[in-house]
């Protein structure tokens, strides 16, 4: 039986063992260890729900079946929880340089600048310059630009780069 639930932003809770989180994540170990009584555990990345239930399995199964569109939201989520395993990480990283949506550019770089993959962040940036027109158009460079200031600095060198 569960004994915790990993509750995402919306609410959506997923039963979970609080033995096997820390088992597999120094994250989760050092909040059990620090909150013994600690039962729910809030997802606090903005992670979608989807995502989050494919983290919850591949935990439990160290088997990886998701959809490509959940590789950077997993990949933070590996990231900010410090799964033990690096293979989710890996998977991840490689499936987003395979077909990275134009919508995840902005959420990769960031999670590339995050885990410190300065591969995937070159490949990434390299992306977003190639489809910069288009992508100036939404709103998403205003939003990084107020939580990640530095990001948008290196993709303006990215760009006069390729002037």
């Amino acid at each position: 039986t569960a004994d915790a639930t990993l509750v995402c932003a919306d609410g959506t809770a997923f039963p979970v063992h609080r033995c096997l989180l820390a088992a597999r994540s120094p994250h989760f170990a050092q909040l059990f260890a620090a909150a013994p009584g600690t039962r729910d555990v809030r997802e606090q990345s903005g992670v979608p729900r989807d995502a989050v239930k494919s983290f919850v399995a591949f935990v439990y199964s160290d088997q990886v079946d998701f959809p490509p569109s959940h590789a950077v939201h997993l990949l933070l989520m590996a990231a900010t929880y410090e799964l033990s395993s690096k293979r989710l990480p890996k998977l991840c990283s490689t499936i987003v340089r395979k077909g990275v949506r134009k919508d995840d550019l902005l959420p990769a770089m960031a999670v590339a600048d995050k885990t410190n993959d300065a591969d995937l962040k070159q490949f990434v940036l390299r992306r977003i310059v190639a489809q910069f027109g288009s992508m100036s158009r939404d709103g998403e460079l205003q939003q990084l630009e107020r939580t990640e200031p530095k990001l948008i600095i290196e993709l303006l060198q990215a760009i006069a780069m390729a002037l």
